[in-house]
């Protein structure tokens, strides 16, 4: 895979990127930049919740369908651009620990690595363990530097178990 500044990735795997935290413009927006530097596609569970409530009128009423419907529409499409060989940005708040299991899951039976990128302000406060899988944090208080985290990503393709990427404006 190619990404904008014409370099090779390096990676002979799909990559599953999944944007973690709440919903927020500055974790949007990061996942935007990254997709459209890296030249991934970009998943957007609020795209499809949006799309949901627009054509579903009674979408909004059922809160088992606001919760799962949209994290099982994300995950099939992310099958479908993994099976391709394609890396694959999603973007989704993985607030619950079972929808991380999910991705976890769905990455293992793919044949795909799974990173997580999580988008919070530093408080020290995790909503779950991510155990084995490699988890980058941003700081979304501070100023993002996209060629610094996106040659953390693709390092060797072998990631720490955390890496704690307080983004500065290149000082």
């Amino acid at each position: 895979m190619v990404s904008e500044n014409g370099k090779e990735d390096g990676l002979s795997y799909p990559l599953i990127i999944a944007m973690k935290g709440s919903s927020s413009t500055e974790k949007s927006e990061l996942a935007t930049k990254l997709a459209s530097f890296l030249q991934y596609p970009l998943i957007d569970e609020g795209d499809i919740i949006l799309a949901l409530k627009s054509s579903i009128p009674s979408f909004s009423s059922t809160e088992d369908y606001e919760e799962e419907l949209p994290l099982k529409i994300v995950s099939q499409i992310c099958s479908t651009q993994i099976s391709l060989k394609l890396h694959v940005i999603v973007n989704s708040e993985l607030s619950q620990r079972a929808h991380f299991e999910h991705l976890v899951q769905l990455a293992s039976s793919e044949g795909a690595s799974l990173l997580i990128i999580d988008c919070e302000a530093q408080n020290g406060d995790a909503l779950y363990d991510a155990g084995d899988v490699p988890k980058l944090n941003i700081d979304v208080l501070k100023p993002f530097v996209l060629e610094e985290f996106v040659h953390a990503i693709l390092q060797d393709a072998e990631f720490p178990q955390e890496i704690y990427l307080a983004m500065s404006n290149g000082n």
